[in-house]
């Protein structure tokens, strides 16, 4: 590794870079891994992701309380225990695997006792509030809360398998304890689990609690699934808190997506904010572009991929690159003396063109000064640093005074490295090798960070090109026979 030039700033500065780009890359790092951290998961793009890969099979169905059922059996608060067991050993029969009950029914009701002992008799589990696990008094009957969590707009993307009261007790759910009656091992916690699609979907098999009851239903619809007993709404769009909880319980019955711990997404969103920020330009919004795309075809191979939180983090890092052009904008380098006393390129073809068209009492000659050592500071410092070495060379030559004509506006840049000045009128070629040597003199003290600006200087006497129009090319003769002249200064 080449040691780093002397005087190069410190050891993280970037050419072409914000001196405050370590910081922004830090904050950027910083900020994406705690937005990683605090959003893992994305509900509403993997709900997405399950509307277009849904999953096969679902191993759940829902009984309908319809409103033929409620019109056969009157008000739900009246049926009796008996129209209950009707049911479970119809579902039983037809081999459910597990029952479930998503009514709360009124703990008051004078038949309470008999309707806890058929439904625990049947192993079935019934739906509760948080605060009121035993609905009709205790005994063997299982309950379970029947909760989901819900979005900021309302929708259900995700459930659990516990809830926690207000005092700290951590509380199954009922689509748990429905999926462990199945044989589910999945742990009693609160992390969020995602709520599956399926094809077909639960309530595409929808039997009516009247049918069931009487025995009017084929088995192979119950047979081997878990059945939840609610309520299904008309609208396929607007689904029940029962066809949910029947989504739930199948989601806990098939083989989970592989998620990325929270650490893991963390680590990545640090990684594409540091990215899109480094990488500059375009390439934060290519991620952004990138990681949902990446969310579809990973959730088709069964991973549950952060893609909308590592978008975002992409956008950061976009925003990170633009606050740092803005910065660098701001502090863009102001007009330099070059650039203010120093003509163009087709300033100077003008300038010759008068000179040719309207000859004065003498004779104009074109002075040539190229530094050698501007082509090193650049590369070396940057370009600020040798159109420093330019400006402390023009203030050396308009110390100059009285020995070199007009010498506050009479220069021209060539090319980066070159400056043309035009003097006129000089009596003789003596008199143009004076100033040729009072120009190389002046830049020949210039000298940046141990770098020196070698000054070569040529000239040459203006006069028309014999065949050329006069416009640029003339200009370009002159230069071109100015260079044929380079000298070194004498003290050089």
């Amino acid at each position: 590794m080449s040691p780093r030039p002397p005087h190069a700033g410190p050891w993280w500065a970037v050419p072409g870079r914000h001196a405050s780009w370590p910081y922004l890359l830090l904050a950027g790092l910083v900020f994406g891994g705690l937005m990683g951290q605090a959003w893992p998961y994305n509900p509403a793009a993997w709900n997405l992701s399950g509307q277009m890969f849904a999953r096969p099979a679902p191993q759940a169905v829902l009984v309908d309380i319809d409103p033929a059922s409620l019109a056969d059996y009157g008000p739900l608060n009246t049926w009796t225990p008996e129209l209950y067991r009707a049911v479970t050993e119809q579902l039983q029969q037809a081999g459910a695997r597990a029952i479930g009950v998503d009514v709360l029914l009124d703990p008051s009701r004078p038949d309470a006792a008999e309707l806890n002992r058929v439904l625990a008799q049947s192993g079935a589990v019934l739906a509760a509030l948080p605060g009121d696990l035993a609905p009709l008094g205790g005994g063997q009957l299982r309950t379970g809360v029947s909760a989901l969590d819900r979005s900021l707009l309302g929708s259900s993307y995700s459930f659990r398998t516990g809830y926690r009261t207000a005092d700290g007790e951590l509380v199954p759910t009922l689509a748990w304890q429905l999926a462990r009656a199945a044989g589910s091992e999945a742990p009693l916690d609160t992390r969020p689990r995602f709520l599956h699609h399926f094809t077909p979907a639960v309530m595409d098999t929808r039997l009516s609690f009247r049918d069931v009851a009487t025995g009017r239903f084929r088995y192979a619809d119950v047979q081997d699934k878990v059945v939840v007993i609610g309520q299904a709404s008309p609208d396929s769009l607007r689904p029940t808190g029962s066809e949910l909880q029947a989504r739930a319980v199948a989601s806990l019955l098939v083989p989970p997506y592989l998620s990325l711990p929270a650490w893991a997404a963390a680590l990545l969103a640090a990684l594409i904010t540091g990215l899109s920020f480094v990488l500059g330009r375009y390439w934060g919004l290519v991620f952004a572009l990138l990681m949902p795309v990446l969310t579809l075809a990973l959730w088709r191979a069964g991973v549950a991929f952060p893609g909308m939180t590592l978008a975002l983090a992409g956008l950061i890092g976009l925003k990170l690159s633009g606050v740092e052009y803005l910065l660098t904008q701001s502090r863009q380098q102001p007009v330099t003396l070059a650039q203010q006393q120093l003509g163009t390129r087709a300033g100077l073809s003008r300038a010759v063109e008068a000179m040719l068209s309207v000859p004065g009492s003498g004779r104009g000659y074109l002075f040539l000064l190229r530094l050698e050592g501007y082509g090193m500071l650049e590369e070396r410092f940057g370009r600020e640093w040798a159109e420093e070495g330019v400006d402390q060379g023009l203030r050396r030559l308009k110390a100059l005074g009285g020995q070199v004509p007009d010498a506050e506006s009479f220069g021209f840049r060539w090319e980066p490295d070159e400056l043309v000045f035009l003097v006129e009128p000089l009596s003789s070629p003596a008199e143009a090798g004076k100033i040729a040597a009072c120009l190389a003199d002046a830049l020949g003290t210039v000298s940046l960070r141990g770098q020196s600006l070698r000054p070569l200087v040529g000239y040459t006497q203006v006069e028309a090109p014999t065949g050329q129009p006069l416009d640029e090319a003339s200009a370009h003769t002159l230069i071109e026979a100015a260079r044929q002249t380079l000298l070194p200064a004498a003290s050089a």
